[in-house]
This record gives C-alpha cells, structure tokens and sequence, in this order.
C-alpha cells in the first residue's frame, strides 16, 4: 500500500542497518568472481580439506578436530592437525583470505573483549557454529568428559545437536531420542549451576539474553558463577550470541557488558553478514588446543565477515554505542510507559525486550500496521535489534509510529474488554 517499513530488527542484519553499500559491493565482487566456487580456497583433498573442525581431509592426512589422522589424534594437547600442519594457526598453508579475517577480527576482539582470538571457525549457519564449539569441547574433554550445561528455556538452534542443547521442551517433542550429554538448569539458579557442572562436564553454553523472555538480560552473579566454574571444574564457558547483534552493546559480545568475565569460546551470527546465514566461532586455545583457522570451506560468510569486521574498526562506532542506547532505551521507556499493557523493558545496548499483557502476535501484527518491524521475544514479549547507525530523527519516527501503534491496540483492547462484559449474564 506504499507504507514505509521501518525495520526495527535491522541491526540482527548489520551494524549498519540496511542497504550498506560496502557489504552489497563485498557480495557484488564475490560474484563476479568466485560465485558457486566454494573449493577454489582449498587445499588437496577436497571438500573436507585438512584443518577443518569437521572432518578429516584424505585417509591419511593430517587430523581435524573430530576426525582421525595423526599419531597425536584428535583432542589431544596439540590439537587438530599437526604443529605446523595445514590448517593451523602457524602453518605454512593459511590461506590469504584466512589472514584477512583473521585480522580485521583482531582488530575488533581485542585483549579485554573477553575471550582470546586464537582460533576462528566459519560456518554456513549459526547452528553449525554452535554445534563446532560443543564439538570442540567434547574433543577436549575425550570420552569422560562430553557432558553440556545449559540453561531451561534457552534456544540453541534448529538442529538435533542444537535441540538437544535448548532447554525448550516444546522444540523437543515429537523427535524421538535426541542427543544425550546435556543438562539444564534454571536461569539464576547458582546452587543448581554448581551441582550440575562435574567431573564429566565439558562445557557450559550461555546466551546473555533469554530471547524467549523479553530479552531478559542474564543474572551477572550467575555469569560469574559459571565462569569461575568453568576455571575450577576444567571445562569450558562458551557463550552464544548468535541472536545478538554483533557489537550492539557497545562492545563486540554482550556478555560483557553483564559481567567482566572471560570465556573460551564466543559464537556470533547477527549483524556479520549482512542478514544472510552463516556463523563464526571465535575460540581461544583452552577450546581447540592449538589455534585453528577453519574459514575458507564458506567464502562468501568469510568475506561478509571481514568487511563488517574492517567497516566497525574504521568506523569507529563502537566508542558511540553507550550514548545512543541510554537515549534510545529511555525515551521508548517514556513513550509506552503509560499504557497498560506494558510490563517491563530489558535493555542490553540496542538490543530492546518489550514484555506486556498481550501476545505477542499482536504485537507484531499491530506494529506491522504502522509501519514498524518487529519479532516475537517469547509469548507475550517482543524485541528491537537497532543499527547502530540509528539517527534521531529515525528514533524518533520509530517512536512515533510504536506510540501509535500502541494506541490502536489499546483501543481494540479497550473494545474487546467492553463487548464481553456486554455480553455478560
């Protein structure tokens, strides 16, 4: 109907909102010149070339992170591969396109981001990089120690590894047997964290939002908690923010801003390639032994990466990120403060939970009719991923629309409240 979309989930797509002319010049040059040619980068041995964390390159090649190959074998000390093997961080084959990435991340990921930038692992989708980080710690831990910590409720991903890693009973129905080797314990909950992290525990997976709970932020003591766990039991802290836009809290992970923890493994989606699918795993040595840098089986994901990666460090906007969000969070809290129906606001940077009275699908539906874009955040909750591009003239059309779209529905409330004590005996 000509209506404009204001798309409050664009920052889930880039740091820089839509239509970013440096991403859509990264997939324009792609497909000039190696579109479809997902080999080319790779060494001999094809598809499942050594040095990657899934699967061994030639019979006899060197080892990967599950597969078999040298008299080291896998999850050994030395890790996947050999010292000096393909596909190590300090071998003679790292490919050009490795380098760059593996650059412009350390430019961002720096010593106090909270986990060390020794190895990097591309994938497809941010599933298969969940699902790298568990494997990787089950190779760690060998055959007595493969067991997971999560969280009840949590969301890990669609696959049956990632399914098994959720807390979400309601995604688990109907599968049959899934994955054992997990276990979940209340969010919050410390006393339960310490019981269940024990001698066969290989990691704990954290998200620092319940994104099916208005985006509530994760307790700081329980992050602490699980952290100092992880250090004390020998097993691995590895945190999901697969959901979170990368650097929406100011930041390059959002855990950070909850608490000054350090984690082993970090697992970012959002925000790094430009709204089309792909994960990145970004792990220090205590995860995967020796450094790997598993990015040239997905070129295209690599490429999306490391330009939005060089773009946040030339840009500089990650130093502006705490003045926007503070003005942002308090003037949406002003604005739809008055109504009713709304519970609670759980802010982390610009990523932004709304819990209410209502469903969310209303929300979603009502917001829609104004114009406004956003996603459900649990059953009666929503939630805005804002660029961190966001003007204040765009905040402040995005205001107006929402306190319209709110007003719509507190009239049809107001209605539907009116017509059943009508109806009333």
């Amino acid at each position: 109907d000509g209506t404009t979309v204001w798309d409050a989930m664009a920052g889930r797509a880039s740091p820089f909102g839509l239509g970013f002319a440096p991403l859509a010049d990264t997939l324009h040059t792609f497909a000039d010149g190696e579109w479809g040619d997902s080999l080319a980068a790779e060494p001999e041995g094809g598809a499942t070339s050594p040095g990657t964390v899934d699967a061994p390159g030639t019979a006899n090649g060197p080892g990967t992170a599950n597969g078999p190959g040298t008299a080291n074998g896998p999850g050994t000390a030395n890790g996947p591969g050999t010292a000096n093997g393909p596909g190590t961080a300090n071998g003679p084959e790292i490919s050009e396109r490795s380098r760059r990435l593996a650059d412009s991340v350390r430019r961002i990921v720096g010593d106090n981001s909270g986990v060390r930038c020794d190895s990097l692992v591309v994938t497809a989708s941010d599933d298969g990089a969940i699902e790298a980080a568990i494997r990787l710690a089950r190779l760690r831990g060998g055959d007595e120690r493969y067991r997971t910590v999560a969280l009840v409720g949590a969301d890990h991903g669609h696959t049956g590894m990632c399914r098994s890693a959720g807390g979400i009973p309601e995604r688990q129905r109907g599968l049959g047997p899934l994955m054992p080797g997990f276990d979940h314990v209340p969010a919050e909950d410390i006393e339960a964290l310490d019981r269940a992290i024990g001698e066969q525990t290989a990691c704990v997976l954290l998200s620092p939002n319940d994104w099916t709970d208005g985006c509530r932020p994760l307790d700081p003591e329980f992050l602490r908690r699980a952290a100092a766990c992880c250090r004390e039991r020998d097993a691995v802290l590895v945190i999901d923010e697969t959901r979170a836009g990368f650097a929406a809290s100011g930041r390059p992970f959002s855990f950070r801003e909850i608490a000054d923890v350090k984690a082993d493994g970090v697992v970012v989606a959002g925000g790094l390639f430009g709204g089309l699918p792909g994960g990145l795993l970004i792990a220090s040595s205590r995860l995967t032994g020796t450094g790997v840098l598993d990015v040239d089986r997905f070129p295209l994901q690599t490429e999306l990466a490391r330009t939005t990666m060089a773009e946040l460090a030339a840009d500089g906007l990650l130093d502006t990120v705490g003045d926007l969000a503070r003005p942002i969070a308090t003037r949406l809290a002003e604005s739809i403060g008055g109504f009713e129906f709304v519970r609670d606001l759980h802010v982390l940077g610009l990523t932004i939970g709304i819990e209410s009275d209502l469903p969310s699908g209303e929300w979603v539906a009502g917001l829609r009719r104004f114009g406004v874009r956003v996603e459900a955040a649990g059953d009666h909750a929503v939630r805005m991923q804002l660029p961190l591009t966001i003007t204040p003239e765009q905040t402040e059309e995005l205001m107006r629309r929402t306190v319209a779209a709110l007003e719509a529905l507190e009239g049809q409330a107001t209605v539907t409240s009116t017509d059943e004590t009508s109806a009333s005996p």
